[in-house]
């Protein structure tokens, strides 16, 4: 059931970005996590806005990659990445804060999140080698002056899965 869920939400993924337009290749960003033992780049940023939601909190989507995608393709090959899924209390707007997951979704919380390593999904959204897990507790921590995001996180899942790293960049939206 984990690896449909896992599976699903890594569909999503590319089906939310899309949807929109091309705004042009991703702003390049340093950062690193660790997973097992292992330390992985983050070197590119995207963020998506998807509107309010019922309880007058704003859903902002984060995808922290280790290279360019083209979410338009469909195709992810060796990609690894952190998703993010944070609630704020502006529209448009990934505020500074500390992000804590929960169940509901309300302003600075994180209700899901992916973390990824070596991936490939096919077009149906299919896992087919590489390493992944549904985040299901942490905190992130954001602070941002003008353009420039720093962002911190300490992430687990239901197997006691732990990644933790750090961001620093401009954020490419997607539409």
């Amino acid at each position: 059931m984990k690896k449909l869920i896992t599976i699903s939400l890594l569909a999503s993924i590319g089906l939310l970005f899309s949807c929109g337009k091309d705004d042009g290749p991703a702003v390049s960003a340093n950062g690193s996590f660790t997973f097992n033992g292992e330390s992985y780049a983050l070197t590119h940023a995207y963020k998506e806005d998807f509107g309010v939601n019922e309880n007058g909190s704003f859903d902002v989507d984060i995808t922290l990659t280790s290279k360019s995608v083209d979410f338009n393709a469909g195709n992810f090959n060796d990609l690894t990445f952190v998703y993010l899924d944070l609630n704020t209390s502006m529209q448009n707007v990934l505020e500074a804060g500390t992000y804590t997951y929960g169940l509901e979704r309300d302003e600075f919380v994180m209700v899901d999140g992916i973390v990824g390593v070596n991936v490939n999904v096919d077009n149906d959204g299919n896992i087919t080698s590489g390493t992944s897990f549904e985040v299901t507790g942490g905190t992130v921590t954001v602070s941002v002056e003008s353009d420039n995001y720093s962002i911190s996180f300490m992430l687990t899942g239901n197997e006691n899965e732990r990644a933790t790293g750090s961001f620093t960049g401009i954020l490419t939206q997607q539409d």
